[in-house]
């Protein structure tokens, strides 16, 4: 078995960050059926206001 790690980096424009998380909700049972899917963990950066990191662990 190998570890799939997969690093999405998104900065969301001024006022949008509730779209933006609604969107990432919607996605989220999806991805959490994909095989091999163990979890999903997003980060917020301290210096840039609306920069997230979102880190998916797959196996397969």
């Amino acid at each position: 078995m190998e570890n799939v790690i997969v690093l999405f980096e998104v900065t969301v424009k001024d006022g949008k960050m509730d779209d933006y998380l609604k969107m990432a909700a919607s996605l989220k049972d999806s991805i959490a059926k994909a095989e091999g899917f163990i979890r999903s963990e997003r980060f917020s950066s301290l210096n840039v206001n609306g920069k997230l990191l979102s880190i998916p662990h797959m196996v397969r």
